[in-house]
């Protein structure tokens, strides 16, 4: 009674974690890490041996007996600096990005209801995003706080087929929510324009936020044709969120005193955005008994991401005649890309497996449309941990220390965008996931 009291406890503990929201700064903004164990092997597609695989490839929880629960959470402490250059005097300001501590938790439960038929549920986060700087710092126009939050709830059932073939279908449940803020250069719809980021005479504080849900659906399959093979693949929908909210102003600039009262006043917002599709694949090998290789890859259509478009219920700024500011379109033009992984896990005894990998995340951001909310570039991700086993309970933790590439910015001065540098972006990834076989 107490071990299920215990594990009550931790899936309340997991679901609240989840529902305040999970963030991270990466390749785009779709998250990966689902688990300790998956993070410590790059993937869990291939092999899909234990509850959190159900994130990569639903259909391996047929090799799962009873009933099994699992959840912790994977911490993460992104940093990166940004050089920029001011267009009129040419003299450049270093930017780091503020130091923030961000929380992907997550929650798994399998059980065998038939003989060939078993069903899962899953809580985790598909995207996030979080990046924060210095409201004053010259690329505040374009961003100087954004967090992206989402919360997936992905019932499944799979079915075994025979010893061989397994395949499993489920929805996600996608609670999406959104802030961003950033500061505007209200000079712009002045006679005398200023596009001197040192300047803040026309400062005016932009913060918006919104919410809404989105339902998708998941389809895998998981191949098991020889007792050292195994090979699954799985895909995740599109999911669109219709996201509504509101836009508060403050007007701060010396000047902005001067701009007409009917001008940045606080009203709804509205904005629809297309989440990209994913396909997982892969193959885990075990050329000796205590040996598992785990080879994958995760194709995900950024291309969806096209552009993203703000709707205001109020004109935002309103000149009779000449401009009726309702509406603003940012072009993204995101490209669709490839992540790879190559993981080893070496069962060292019985109560303990050793692992290692390394990861490819290319970044699907073009240089024409780069900016400071995903300042990111390819990645690299190096993951070490440790699974222990005790009776009926699995500890697993991981390591992972990702380096994204350095890059170099071309100036969109009405983008807020400078010419510049963004480089020594890292993370470090902690993980912690406890499951339990009853």
């Amino acid at each position: 009674m107490l071990m299920k009291k215990s594990l009550l406890v931790l899936s309340i503990i997991v679901i609240s974690l989840a529902m305040t929201g999970s963030l991270c700064f990466g390749a785009g903004f779709a998250l990966y890490e689902a688990s300790a164990k998956g993070n410590a092997l790059g993937g869990l597609t291939g092999s899909a041996d234990c509850p959190s695989a159900m994130f990569y490839n639903p259909a391996g929880i047929t090799q799962l007996e009873g009933l099994q629960l699992s959840g912790g959470g994977i911490v993460i402490l992104p940093t990166a600096d940004i050089t920029t250059k001011n267009p009129y005097t040419g003299v450049t300001q270093d930017t780091s990005m503020k130091d923030n501590t961000w929380v992907i938790p997550h929650l798994y439960a399998t059980y065998q209801a038939f003989e060939s038929v078993w069903f899962g549920l899953a809580v985790f986060s598909r995207f996030g995003l979080g990046s924060e700087y210095d409201d004053t710092w010259w690329g505040r126009y374009n961003n100087y706080k954004a967090v992206i939050k989402t919360v997936t709830a992905n019932p499944n059932v799979a079915w075994k087929i025979n010893d061989v073939i397994s395949v499993a279908g489920g929805l996600d449940v996608m609670k999406f929510d959104l802030q961003l803020r950033n500061k505007i250069n209200a000079s712009l719809f002045t006679p005398a324009p200023n596009l001197n980021p040192a300047s803040s005479d026309y400062d005016v504080d932009s913060s918006l936020s919104g919410d809404s849900y989105g339902v998708g659906y998941n389809l895998a399959v998981h191949i098991r044709p020889l007792d050292w093979l195994r090979v699954g693949v799985s895909y995740r929908s599109k999911v669109k969120q219709d996201v509504k909210g509101s836009v508060d102003f403050v007007r701060e600039g010396a000047m902005t005193g001067y701009l007409p009262a009917e001008w940045f006043n606080s009203t709804g917002a509205n904005g629809s955005i297309t989440l990209p599709d994913m396909l997982f694949l892969g193959v885990s090998l075990k050329p000796i008994e205590r040996l598992m290789v785990e080879l994958g890859g995760t194709y995900t259509r950024w291309s969806s991401y096209d552009q993203l478009t703000l709707n205001y219920d109020r004109p935002l700024v309103e000149i009779p005649g000449h401009l009726s500011l309702s509406s603003v379109t940012i072009p993204k033009n995101w490209k669709d890309v490839w992540r790879f992984n190559i993981g080893v896990q070496y069962q060292t005894t019985s109560w303990l497996d050793l692992r290692v990998s390394y990861l490819y995340d290319a970044t699907p951001i073009p240089g024409s449309s780069i900016d400071y909310i995903v300042p990111a570039d390819d990645r690299h991700i190096l993951g070490f941990g440790a699974g222990f086993h005790w009776q009926s309970w699995d500890f697993d933790i991981s390591y992972n220390y990702l380096m994204v590439e350095d890059r170099d910015v071309t100036a969109r001065p009405l983008d807020g965008i400078y010419d510049g540098r963004i480089e020594d972006g890292d993370s470090h990834f902690i993980g912690l996931t406890v499951s339990y076989r009853f």
